[in-house]
């Protein structure tokens, strides 16, 4: 079934609980994330807003063997010394058909932004690739934190802090979020966003590619 299709049934007017009529309470995700580096930690408050307006919270923890994967938690790991080879032109990667791990290559985004910046084109980063992982699909949106390539008219938005998720992924996270519940409780573990092993292709991050690096900050 086309995913837009999908998404179409579910009625967006309808399963709305962050809409007009108010928020739903809010579902919980746990993220491990190296926070001793001053960006990354500071760049936890605007990923944790982005998620808020979509009815999620995001728990985080300190990345490490205490994670706890089992539950569901998701893994980001920040790379400093990044090959240029790997994953040319991106600045992260998610594996949403396996469900757990991000990778963010944090030497490429703080060469993209100036200092004052690194830590609003991280957060937007990281945002992006958990929504990949909690979606459990290969997908962009035209609009959104989910646009495959950002423009100046997206850095604005994220400078005044008003960039959001299209209403789409909002019911797409949601979606998946349901998935990742039932996989954790031992129903439907073959559904996507689990136990897939990489059997299915990751997806390669490219948010911001070479048009985007010639962007001022």
């Amino acid at each position: 079934m086309n995913i837009l299709a999908m998404v179409a049934i579910t009625g967006l007017a309808g399963v709305s609980a962050w809409g007009q009529d108010g928020p739903a309470p809010e579902r919980k995700v746990t993220v491990c994330m190296d926070l001793d580096r001053l960006e990354a930690n500071l760049a936890r408050a605007a990923v944790s807003k982005v998620f808020e307006g979509i009815g999620v919270s995001i728990e985080w923890q300190a990345y490490g063997d205490s994670c706890p994967v089992a539950s569901g938690a998701i893994i980001i790991s920040l790379s400093c010394d990044t090959p240029w080879s790997q994953h040319p032109g991106a600045l992260a990667y998610a594996r949403p058909y396996e469900g757990t791990h991000i990778v963010v290559f944090y030497d490429r985004v703080r060469a993209r932004a100036a200092p004052a910046q690194v830590r609003c084109l991280l957060a937007y980063v990281v945002a992006h690739e958990i929504a990949h992982v909690l979606e459990g699909i290969t997908r962009h949106s035209s609009i959104g934190i989910m646009k495959a390539v950002w423009d100046q008219r997206d850095y604005f938005e994220m400078a005044r802090k008003s960039f959001r998720f299209a209403q789409e992924d909002a019911v797409l996270i949601h979606l998946g979020l349901d998935r990742r519940q039932s996989s954790v409780a031992g129903v439907g573990r073959g559904s996507p966003g689990h136990g897939d092993g990489g059997i299915l292709p990751d997806h390669i991050e490219a948010s911001v590619a070479a048009e985007v690096a010639q962007s001022e900050r």
